[in-house]
Parts: C-alpha cells; sequence; structure tokens
C-alpha cells in the first residue's frame, strides 16, 4: 500500500476512538446494573424505602467515576461527530449547490443531535455528581420527623425526572443516526456513478440506520415491558456502537482525504478556468478598442 492509500482522516480517528470508549464505558456500566437489578427489589423502590434507596445511592457512587467519564467522552464523541459529517455534506453538494434542502436536513440533524447530546450528558454528570454529594454529606434522615426519610424519597423522585429527560433526548440521538444514514444513502444513490463516496459504504450506513431506529422504537416502548425493550435495545448498542458505527467511521476516514484534494483541486480548476476566460473577454475588448481607435487614426490622416 502506498502513504496516501494509508491516509485516514483526524477528525473521523478522534470520533471513533472517543466513540468507542464512550459506548464500552456505558455497556459496562450497564452490565453491572444488570447484575444489580439481580437484587433489585421494585416493590421497595416503587414504595420508596428510605433503606433501600440509600443503598441504591450507594451503588451509583461506587460506579460514579465510569459512569462520568463515558458521559463526557461521549460528549466530546458527538461534538466531534459534526465534523466529518459536514465534510461528507459539502462534497455531495457539491459546494452547496446540489440537492441543497437533502444536505441541510443532514447537517440540521448533526449539528441538533450533537449538541443536545453534549448538554444532556454535562447535565447528567451534574446531577449524578450532585446527588451522590447529597447522600453522603447532607442531612436526608429527619426532615418534618425523626428518622422519616423524607430526604432519600425527595432525591430518589428528583433523580428520575432527570433520567426521563435524558432519556428521551438518548432516543432522539438514535433518531438522528436513522436520519443521518438515510439520508446520505439516498443522495449517494441518486448521484450513484459520480465517482464520490463509495456505495457499500453508504449500504453499511442504511445497516446502521435501521438498526438505529430498532434502539429508538426500544427506547419510546420500554414502559411497556422494560425488560425486554432494554434488552433489546442493548443489544442494538453493543452491535451499532462496538463494531459497525466504529467500521462506518474508519471507512469514512479512508475515503475523505482524497474526496477533500480532489474536491479543492476541482474548485480550483473552475477558479482558474474562471479567471482565464475573463482575462481574455478583458484581452478581447482591449484589442476591439485599439483597432477602432486605428480606424479613427486612419480616417482623421486621409
Amino acid at each position: 500500500m502506498t502513504r496516501a492509500t494509508m491516509k485516514i482522516d483526524f477528525a473521523c480517528l478522534l470520533t471513533t476512538v472517543l466513540f468507542f470508549t464512550s459506548n464500552l464505558l456505558y455497556i459496562i456500566t450497564g452490565l453491572g446494573r444488570r447484575h444489580a437489578d439481580q437484587r433489585f427489589n421494585y416493590e421497595a423502590w416503587k414504595e420508596l424505602h428510605p433503606e433501600y434507596i440509600q443503598q441504591e445511592w450507594a451503588r451509583r457512587a461506587d460506579s460514579r467515576g465510569i459512569s462520568s467519564a463515558a458521559r463526557l467522552l461521549g460528549a466530546i464523541a458527538w461534538f466531534s461527530f459534526c465534523i466529518p459529517i459536514l465534510n461528507v455534506v459539502w462534497i455531495l453538494s457539491v459546494g452547496g449547490k446540489r440537492r441543497v434542502g437533502l444536505h441541510v436536513v443532514i447537517a440540521a440533524l448533526a449539528l441538533g443531535g450533537s449538541i443536545a447530546e453534549l448538554l444532556a450528558r454535562l447535565m447528567m454528570v451534574g446531577v449524578e455528581n450532585v446527588g451522590v454529594w447529597l447522600s453522603k454529606d447532607w442531612n436526608l434522615d429527619s426532615w418534618a420527623n425523626d428518622n422519616d426519610g423524607l430526604g432519600w424519597r425527595t432525591l430518589e423522585v428528583s433523580y428520575m425526572l432527570c433520567r426521563g429527560i435524558i432519556l428521551w433526548i438518548d432516543a432522539f440521538e438514535w433518531l438522528a443516526l436513522f436520519g443521518i444514514f438515510t439520508l446520505i444513502f439516498v443522495s449517494l444513490r441518486a448521484d450513484k456513478g459520480c465517482g464520490t463516496f463509495s456505495m457499500k459504504w453508504a449500504y453499511l450506513g442504511l445497516v446502521v440506520g435501521t438498526l438505529s431506529l430498532v434502539a429508538f422504537l426500544s427506547d419510546t416502548l420500554r414502559f411497556l415491558s422494560w425488560r425486554i425493550m432494554t434488552s433489546i435495545e442493548m443489544f442494538v448498542a453493543v452491535l451499532n456502537t462496538l463494531l459497525l458505527f466504529p467500521t462506518w467511521l474508519i471507512w469514512l476516514g479512508r475515503q475523505l482525504p482524497q474526496l477533500r484534494t480532489k474536491y479543492e483541486e476541482d474548485a480550483k480548476s473552475k477558479e482558474r478556468e474562471a479567471l482565464t476566460v475573463g482575462s481574455g473577454d478583458v484581452a478581447g475588448e482591449a484589442e476591439e478598442s485599439f483597432v477602432i481607435e486605428d480606424d479613427e487614426n486612419e480616417g482623421v490622416i486621409t
């Protein structure tokens, strides 16, 4: 292999590493939570028993480091994900000249999903860290009466409300990925034979997008059967985020440098042609003006 074929876009490589590490940490914490759920007492949790809630917060404090690292890495990964997607949109739209509406939607989904995930994950890090701090250092045992546990009940309800907000933002993440991958496939399918991105890469993205739609439906329907839908979402997350999505990003990173160079060379070539044609027109006008002036002078001498 030549050195050029080994070149990979730095933004794609960075995004792949961040997403893979973040999702791996998420899966580790998820598996730990599922192991803990074997001892999970739903009735005690639903009745907001203070002793049980205190045990849950002790468990959350133990896994706080991994979960916070996963969220922070995921926030940076989503932010960096915008860079290669905007590159793809710019190349596919030929600098905003072809199917503008379709490519604007792709860019909007990338930017909207990235900003929403960035803010949501940072907010959840703050919520979890403050919750652990409150559970350790604040008086949550005796508020209205001695050992009434009202503070623990309030803390758990507040935490669940915050988790509910993040749950729907996470669901939107899957929907945004479905829209991005599907619309990229549609754009490339319409431009088949134009020599831009690989159609096999686009088909892989379509598979990732379809699985993302399944994960979105699992997230939104998990209240019907929490255990079944959570298992489906976990399976799709492992397959998508640890295998297919990183492969798609690396494949994109292998294509972007060459396509970006080709696009820039074509743009410079068109600029040179425009300058050449423009200078030719100016020269032609100057020559015509000179000839007319000569004719006028000749007429005067005669």
